[in-house]
């Protein structure tokens, strides 16, 4: 196709989304209208994307993002916001990226709050108008007064046990493995006391903004409700999962070192399921064992 041939289909495309005055659309209903308003429109063609998934995407965020903004996830389908309109029950629509994005410092993505539909959003930009509001995302010092704090509560014993085999200045991930190890049954209580404290502080910070109380309480409801999906997502598992869920969660959402956290927390929950002659075949570099017998643990 030509570039005035695109141009004259998303043009239809961008006038027959106007007309429909539907507030939200998920990604079905978007190919849906792009079928019927621009039959001949090659999507694949337009954003370069021959074979495989994501043409949808890359077609709406290149041709149709004055348009649409992506606000979350309607069953299986990604859902958008059509920009100007009111959404009613936002609470209904939020997405545990919500969630995700507040208690992740190093994420990329930013938390968003649009005035005029009272929407809380996460994406890859910051907000970038008058109609927009940042909302600051958890910091890393944040979850380590958090994690001060939960330690500070644990009973004698446990504490003791902790700071046995813990540096003082020792990072969350080892933190969370020493509690694990030593102090086995406070981690569940560990996992609700962080989702309690988080969720005070986005809320504090919501609390903090300079918005009407009407949209203060719209803004309060997605943010229960990404926060319920977030916890719920995690849950879905199966049964290890949701036996697990505290732990996972922490060392999921690091704010240091989120990926090599997850990485040795599904190592760990492995071996601890191997049995012996699994164990001796185990390859485990020196470095590491000397490592292990000069620290005591």
């Amino acid at each position: 196709m030509t570039n005035n041939e695109i141009d004259t289909a998303v043009g239809a495309v961008r006038a027959a989304i106007s007309q429909s005055q539907k507030p939200t659309l998920t990604g079905g209903q978007i190919a849906s209208i792009i079928r019927s308003a621009a039959p001949n429109l090659d999507v694949r063609a337009a954003v370069g994307i021959p074979k495989g998934s994501g043409a949808l995407t890359a077609f709406i965020e290149q041709y149709l993002s004055e348009q649409l903004e992506r606000i979350g996830k309607q069953g299986m389908d990604t859902l958008h916001h059509v920009k100007g309109r009111e959404i009613q029950t936002p609470s209904t629509l939020a997405s545990p990226d919500i969630w995700r994005t507040f208690v992740s410092p190093n994420s990329k993505q930013h938390l968003v709050l649009s005035i005029s539909t009272g929407l809380l959003l996460s994406r890859e930009t910051a907000a970038s108008s008058d109609d927009e509001l940042d909302i600051p995302k958890a910091t890393t010092v944040e979850h380590d007064t958090i994690r001060a704090e939960f330690s500070k509560s644990l009973p004698s014993q446990a504490l003791a046990r902790l700071e046995e085999h813990l540096l003082s200045d020792a990072k969350f991930e080892a933190w969370i493995m020493a509690l694990r190890t030593h102090a086995p049954e406070e981690v569940r209580r560990w996992g609700h006391f962080r989702r309690q404290r988080l969720s005070e502080l986005l809320q504090a910070r919501v609390n903090e903004a300079q918005i009407t109380t009407a949209l203060r309480g719209k803004v309060l409801a997605q943010i229960h409700a990404s926060e319920a999906a977030a916890y719920e997502t995690r849950k879905g598992g199966g049964k290890g999962a949701a036996e697990h869920e505290p732990a996972a969660i922490a060392i999921v959402n690091d704010p240091t070192n989120e990926v090599l956290g997850r990485a040795r927390w599904f190592a760990h929950a492995a071996i601890d399921r191997l049995s012996y002659d699994e164990l001796r075949a185990l390859k485990i570099p020196l470095g590491a064992l000397l490592d292990v017998v000069h620290r005591g643990t």
